[in-house]
């Protein structure tokens, strides 16, 4: 392990059920923003992401590590928080935007916190071959300086109440990580282990996709925070045949020739679009990097005014 040369990060399983009071276990809150892993040698800081891109630029606000004057590199996720919940929207619009100018705008309103969960490298000696819980007591010595922007996930010994508080908070989940594990680079080992809440979304039909000219999926799309219409993916999951019939039927005053969302979908698929009038709830597991849902499923439609479907 070399600094500055970007390696991809140990991954966590997802699965649906946590040992939640093990020993064998520590837990933390499982965090809704981007995996960064954070290099610095005293003199220079570089940010790369789980793919190895160079993120440097993105978060300026991670050259406060030179204080430590110590070579490290960190595992973390990158956040932004929004009413005191991190918010992944924006801290894409942190991670999508390129220009000097730019970063240094959103900076002021979206800035970002460091999320350290685990030290790989400290002082010239790679430290991904000892457990876990040996790894986090070099974390200990970096906490006697507090930088800001830098936060140190909180360890817990039970998972249960986490899981529920979590919950509670319309957080992402939590991850149970065993205490003797060794940091495996690249690797979904099965030794960290992760399990998600499922998160609703208010959509807005912006249209469908037919098979044997009958619809087949929902378009979906929400309004950012620029107030655009954007495209956050398909759905038919959670609606029955019957529903899709009844859809086609009701929807028909509300066809366009043209989609109203700024990045419609570009694919070979037929496409019925619609005037952004009819609203649904959608459940999904998480956003994707490109704020797509991830495995949607329609709970139905709603009677909430479009422009209250934002993300």
């Amino acid at each position: 392990m070399k600094l500055f040369t970007p390696f991809k990060p140990m991954e966590l399983k997802k699965v649906k059920e946590l040992p939640l009071d093990n020993e064998k276990y520590i837990y933390q809150i499982k965090w809704d923003g981007i995996r960064g892993l954070v290099h610095s040698d005293g003199q220079e800081v570089r940010v790369f992401n789980r793919n190895l891109a160079d993120k440097t630029l993105q978060y300026p606000e991670l050259q406060e590590l030179l204080k430590w004057n110590k070579k490290i590199i960190l595992d973390g996720e990158i956040i932004v928080l929004n009413e005191g919940l991190p918010s992944f929207t924006q801290v894409i619009r942190r991670d999508f935007a390129s220009s000097k100018t730019k970063i240094a705008s959103l900076r002021k309103v979206m800035p970002i916190v460091y999320c350290v969960f685990d030290i790989l490298f400290y002082e010239d000696r790679s430290l991904i071959n000892l457990p876990l819980l040996e790894r986090l007591k070099y974390l200990e010595v970096l906490r006697e300086e507090n930088l800001p922007f830098i936060y140190f996930t909180e360890i817990f010994n039970t998972g249960k109440d986490l899981f529920e508080q979590t919950k509670e908070k319309k957080m992402e989940g939590i991850v149970a990580k065993e205490v003797l594990s060794p940091y495996e680079i690249g690797y979904k080992s099965g030794k960290w282990l992760k399990i998600k809440h499922r998160r609703l979304q208010n959509c807005i039909v912006c249209g469908y996709t037919t098979k044997e000219l009958r619809p087949s999926a929902l378009v979906l799309g929400a309004y950012n925070a620029q107030e655009e219409l954007i495209y956050v993916g398909r759905a038919a999951s959670g609606l029955t045949g019957q529903e899709l019939a009844l859809l086609k039927e009701g929807a028909k005053p509300l066809i366009s020739k043209k989609p109203h969302i700024l990045n419609p979908p570009q694919d070979n698929l037929t496409y019925i679009w619609l005037v952004p009038k009819l609203t649904v709830l959608v459940e999904f597991s998480e956003w994707t990097e490109d704020l797509k849902l991830r495995i949607p499923v329609i709970k139905g439609f709603t009677n909430i005014s479009p422009e209250k479907c934002r993300i």
